[in-house]
């Protein structure tokens, strides 16, 4: 299928809000994103509404805007994440090869060496060591909703490694999900998985709630 002038324009723009380039609440028109890549407003009308539809745009009046995740946001999409890892993990026992565990455990070993000093490096290995365990289960449907929860909440992940004992469990988390993995232990693997964005959501929510974390 041709690269279309839409697919173009959707893929610059979500590259964007992904890397902050963009901050929340930033309002979008189709007038202004059309003027921004000399194309017309068709192209330009589809492109945000994809976005609008993965949830990384919201409708305010005529525009939309950077998505701004509330509390609630947070919570609601970090419970599906709890059925979705745990899911993804059981799955991975079942078909990972011995490269793709090898990569889990590089990807470990990284998280664990820039943490403390580079929390967006790990960030980026984080989302890479859930989305190898999402690939590992041979379900692209998994692979595809796993991959749009990060994208909502792409604004948030930065802000949880700032939570006190966040980085000291993440790193734990992360070495036991592989460990169960590696073992081929599906019960294991899917309870350490589902704890681990357990463990996110009492800690994190707890603190967005008492506005611990400013956005």
């Amino acid at each position: 299928m041709a690269y279309s002038l839409q697919d173009k324009v959707y893929s610059e723009l979500r590259k964007s809000i992904l890397q902050r380039k963009v901050e929340s609440g930033h309002h979008f028109t189709e007038k202004e994103v059309a003027a921004r890549f000399g194309v017309s407003r068709t192209p330009a009308r589809a492109a945000l509404n994809r976005l609008e539809t993965e949830g990384l745009l919201k409708r305010d009046g005529q525009a939309l805007v950077v998505a701004r995740l509330t509390p609630e946001d947070v919570r609601n999409l970090l419970i599906v994440r709890i059925a979705l890892d745990g899911v993804a993990a059981r799955l991975a026992v079942e078909h990972i090869t011995d490269s793709e565990v090898e990569e889990l455990d590089h990807l470990c070993t990284l998280m664990e060496e820039t943490i403390a000093e580079h929390p967006r490096e790990s960030a980026d290995n984080d989302r890479k060591f859930h989305e190898a365990i999402a690939q590992a289960s041979r379900n692209p449907y998994l692979s595809l909703f796993l991959r749009q929860n990060f994208d909502n909440l792409h604004a948030f992940r930065l802000f949880s490694y700032s939570s006190p004992g966040m980085t000291e469990r993440t790193i734990i988390d992360h070495r036991s999900i592989y460990q169960a993995i590696s073992h081929r232990r599906a019960d294991e693997a899917e309870a350490r998985s589902r704890e681990h964005v357990e463990n996110v959501l009492k800690t994190i929510v707890d603190a967005l709630q008492g506005q611990a974390i400013q956005w």
